[in-house]
């Protein structure tokens, strides 16, 4: 019974004589010339059928053309989706209001409210949208809880010594002992 190879399509027996032993081929996907006796080499073969395997697909969101195996979506609109996921996520826990003036425009206008850290040494890094796509849930939450969420006008008043750190200090402590309640 001869059997066919898997990358020249040449048939190839099923049992053969090598060094003066019948050797049964039987298991074999490549033939012989393609894929020469004892070489385990077999490897690099399958390596090139997966990659010419891997096709051009349409992303099911954007419908932009992309290359990969097995994802329906393209990258961009993979870390486009972690980023909207991450903010909801953060604006559910902290709200989507200003802590010192009550301004709020809802989920929409969350573009408008900064965090402001407030023990500025302990920052690690910013909340941006960049950060909620790196980084762990966990680290994120732990970046946030050192933050009080303020608009972009009270966040700058602030910064300018025109609102009472004091102020903010008792109203981040007092929001965070909320939070941590629910």
């Amino acid at each position: 019974m001869a059997k066919t190879c898997n990358k020249c399509k040449n048939k190839f027996p099923a049992k053969i004589e090598i060094d003066g032993r019948i050797r049964n081929l039987n298991n074999r996907k490549y033939c012989l010339s393609c894929s020469p006796f004892g070489q385990h080499n077999t490897s690099q073969l399958e390596k090139a059928k997966r990659d010419k395997e891997k096709s051009k697909r349409s992303c099911h969101t954007c419908q932009k053309i992309f290359i990969s195996n097995r994802q329906i979506r393209c990258a961009s609109c993979i870390y486009k989706t972690r980023i909207e996921c991450r903010i909801k996520k953060v604006y559910d826990m902290v709200g989507t209001y200003c802590w010192f003036c009550g301004y709020d425009r809802g989920l929409k206008g969350s573009s408008v409210l900064e965090f402001h850290h407030v023990i500025p040494e302990e920052k690690k890094h910013g909340l941006d949208s960049r950060t909620l796509a790196m980084y762990s849930w966990d680290k994120i939450e732990k970046e946030l809880q050192k933050c009080c969420s303020l608009c972009c006008r009270c966040h700058r008043e602030l910064h300018a010594g025109l609102i009472d750190k004091k102020y903010i200090n008792s109203i981040y402590v007092k929001r965070w002992k909320e939070i941590k309640a629910v």
